[in-house]
């Protein structure tokens, strides 16, 4: 944790400032930071609309939500190391050497151009984009179909160039600290690196373990950001979009990923469509056996790793989640595994069309049942002509859901049997705590006009009773909403509390609203049918009003408990019809 000698949380310092807020009551000060999350999303709307802005103009407007992921941001003697770490995960190394970004819509492979380098995420799997690194100086990204992602992309350039780099250079400056980090940097675990660390973390006023573990989630390039941070600071960032974000909003990324979808299930006459948002190992480690089958190849290459052979496999989402991580290390599992998924029919579709979006197509009918999940407890054998085919979804972002969902109901309309939405969000104190499970009755959308989008037949047939076998029921909270809000790394604490005491939220998270407003758009229609099941579930990934559980910490080493109690639940819903 950053240095917090004041005591004080970044709500905290926004009360104590008495010039500004000395009479003010709660009230007053919620209805201020939720006036400052609707500005800063329409100014970047607006620039958006505009074609540019310089990242230094969003700046003032970003400090006035007081972003609880950023509570040290006015405060220029504390380094945040974890609003750092936050934007720096989900975003290449290479963003601390740019002065221009160019965020465009339409891809094209610029990587087979000699001088274009194709880059990624320090950690991919927590934001899949296409990005290209054209000089020292200029990166262009592909956004999503919508703008959530543009609003994920900004806060994170604010916080890496706008407080944080400009923090670490002034503490930094004249001490010889500047030249061992770059002596160092790229290396991983040196004598003399571990020793430059300590410094370093006395520097920044934090505990060595915590800049280590920083180190460690940025893949060991700490000091590679911090040098360029250095060598190439950027007074004014600018940010252009491309100007097919103002002329039109017509989804083309989701719509082309559905017809290639549409395309490769024209072979199966008509069968019913179940779709799940999930990522895309559970489910099919839960339908096929694979991990079971290959549990002591799995157990005798984790046994050689130093991270994983700390995970007892003694229950199968512990067995899953080992066949997840070595299948990413291991090329060669990889294709073991995808190769024996194919043997049983099923298809990865690997996106095309800068969706993001991978999706699974499974025939239940090609399932071997002696081999899926026994916690599944599967009841009928599905007919070759009536099995259903699953449709599983990577995880869409913010209002892309409403795009791709959109283009499902219209494409499969009374063919889909049931629609489950599942995922990772934020969990509010009071309701539970990390790693539990929520499941909504509603959801609350924070910035379209607060209106509450209920499910068809205002019902989530996932149930807590579906998970009593799964996990303690204490750990499974019910009988609230979740709040979709436009982007996690810009909530502030008061409001948080506020939706908490009004509406009894469960917690928050990014895409379950527009989901939901297309589906419920389709059922009005009448292109759904009258009975179709919803699912909706999500675990707790982090608490954002607990500094210890946020999203700049990992959390999978515990996350597959309830990811996959979450998976089961939902197969043994739409695969059993429990309602």
């Amino acid at each position: 944790m950053t240095n917090a000698s004041s005591g004080k949380s970044g709500l905290e310092k926004a009360v104590s400032k008495k010039s500004i807020y000395a009479d003010s009551k709660e009230h007053a000060l919620v209805h201020m930071y939720r006036q400052a999350l609707t500005n800063f999303c329409t100014l970047t709307r607006a620039a958006v609309i505009k074609g540019s802005v310089f990242l230094d103009d969003l700046y003032e407007p970003y400090m006035k939500m007081q972003p609880i992921m950023h509570q040290y941001c006015s405060d220029p003697s504390t380094i945040d190391i974890n609003a750092l770490s936050y934007a720096l995960q989900r975003m290449p190394e290479e963003i601390t050497r740019i002065q221009e970004i160019y965020i465009k819509n339409r891809a094209e492979d610029l990587s087979r151009l000699p001088g274009i380098k194709s880059i990624n995420a320090l950690r991919p799997e927590l934001r899949r984009r296409t990005m290209y690194f054209v000089d020292d100086r200029y990166i262009q990204m592909i956004a999503r179909d919508n703008d959530s992602d543009i609003l994920d992309i900004i806060p994170e350039l604010i916080v890496i160039h706008g407080f944080e780099g400009l923090k670490i250079r002034n503490r930094l400056s004249g001490t010889r600290l500047i030249s061992e980090i770059a002596a160092h940097a790229g290396e991983i675990d040196t004598p003399e690196k571990n020793r430059t660390m300590v410094k370093l973390a006395d520097c920044f006023n934090i505990d060595y373990e915590k800049l280590y573990s920083v180190d460690k989630n940025l893949n060991h390039t700490l000091f590679n950001i911090i040098t360029n941070l250095i060598k190439h600071p950027a007074e004014k960032i600018l940010v252009r979009f491309d100007s097919e974000f103002s002329r039109t909003d017509d989804p083309e990324k989701s719509r082309n990923w559905c017809k290639r979808i549409e395309k490769e299930i024209e072979g199966y006459d008509g069968r019913p469509i179940i779709i799940i948002s999930s990522d895309t190992h559970s489910v099919v480690n839960c339908l096929t056996g694979f991990a079971n089958e290959y549990k002591n190849d799995l157990m005798e290459i984790a046994s050689a790793d130093g991270e994983l052979k700390k995970i007892e496999p003694t229950n199968l989402n512990a067995l899953y989640f080992l066949a997840q991580k070595i299948c990413k290390r291991q090329p060669e599992i990889m294709k073991k595994k995808t190769d024996y998924e194919k043997s049983l029919g099923i298809k990865f579709l690997k996106d095309e069309h800068n969706t993001g979006i991978d999706v699974q197509i499974i025939d239940t009918a090609k399932l071997d049942l002696s081999k899926i999940d026994p916690r599944l407890k599967i009841t009928q054998k599905f007919s070759p002509s009536q099995a259903p085919i699953i449709l599983n979804i990577d995880y869409a972002f913010g209002k892309q859901g409403k795009y791709v969902m959109d283009e499902l109901c219209d494409t499969f309309e009374k063919r889909i049997e049931s629609i489950s939405i599942t995922g990772k969000a934020g969990i509010i104190l009071n309701v539970g705590k990390r790693y539990d499970i929520m499941l909504p009755s509603y959801i609350i959308p924070q910035i379209e006009g607060g209106t509450a989008s209920f499910f068809p037949n205002n019902v989530n047939n996932l149930r807590k009773n579906h998970f009593k076998e799964l996990m303690p029921l204490e750990n499974v909270h019910d009988g609230g909403p979740m709040l979709t809000v436009p982007g996690t790394a810009i909530q502030n604490e008061l409001v948080l509390k506020y939706y908490r005491n009004k509406f009894n939220i469960l917690g928050l998270e990014m895409e379950a609203a527009p989901y939901v407003d297309a589906i419920v758009k389709a059922k009005i229609t009448n292109k759904l049918r009258h009975n179709i099941m919803m699912n909706v579930g999500h675990w707790a990934s982090d608490n954002p009003l607990n500094t210890h559980e946020t999203l700049a910490e990992q959390h999978m080493d515990q996350g597959f408990k309830p990811s996959y109690s979450l998976i089961i639940g939902v197969l043994s819903n739409v695969l059993n019809d429990l309602r």
